[in-house]
């Protein structure tokens, strides 16, 4: 309505197929009859007609063959996560020596709570996710991460949490009545 009923330009399969069929019969000047579709009555007029254009294949060449290859990676990557993780999953225990027949790289992180970075991934909500879903021993699905980066998880032991004591707790404090300060 706001263009006066003037739809521009479309090709194939942008419109409902009667609405479709009918404009394309046309030919340039050409008024319709009443077109119904399931968005009411319609009549088109088609005031010029725009012939179609084959892009040539040395144009696209390029955008073809690097969506292929990525396509073709994307498929090796989660063939291989699947069977790292799968292999992880019979014998979390063996972690190491699996990672090495796929070449696949450990990170150990002793400890960390929830928003740590882990180190060469640095924080990684992905991981935090999984791990919290995970029991003692058992190993992630493929986790994909920035960087088109793979993970398996494996979860050797949960800490429980703890209170923190005001000695480890005075330095947040100081910071957050600083700031507070600084906003008034």
């Amino acid at each position: 309505a706001s263009s006066g009923g003037d739809l521009g330009t479309f090709g194939r399969g942008a419109m409902e197929k009667p609405f479709e069929d009918a404009a394309f019969a046309l030919k340039p000047n050409e008024i319709s009859n009443v077109i119904t579709t399931k968005y009411g009555y319609h009549i088109i007029q088609v005031t010029e007609k725009t012939p179609s254009k084959v892009t040539p294949f040395e144009t696209v060449r390029v955008d073809l063959e690097k969506d292929l290859k990525a396509s073709k990676l994307d498929d090796a990557m989660n063939n291989i996560s699947s069977q790292l993780q799968a292999e992880l999953a019979k014998n979390p225990a063996d972690a190491v020596a699996i990672a090495q027949r796929f070449g696949a790289e450990i990170i150990t992180v002793k400890e960390a709570a929830r928003g740590d970075a882990i180190p060469t991934l640095g924080v990684t909500p992905e991981i935090d996710s999984a791990l919290a879903g995970l029991k003692i021993g058992s190993a992630s699905s493929a986790i994909a991460i920035p960087a088109d980066r793979v993970v398996v998880a494996i979860l050797d032991q949960k800490i429980p949490g703890r209170q923190s004591t005001l000695d480890e707790a005075r330095g947040d404090i100081r910071s957050q009545l600083t700031d507070e300060g600084a906003r008034k």
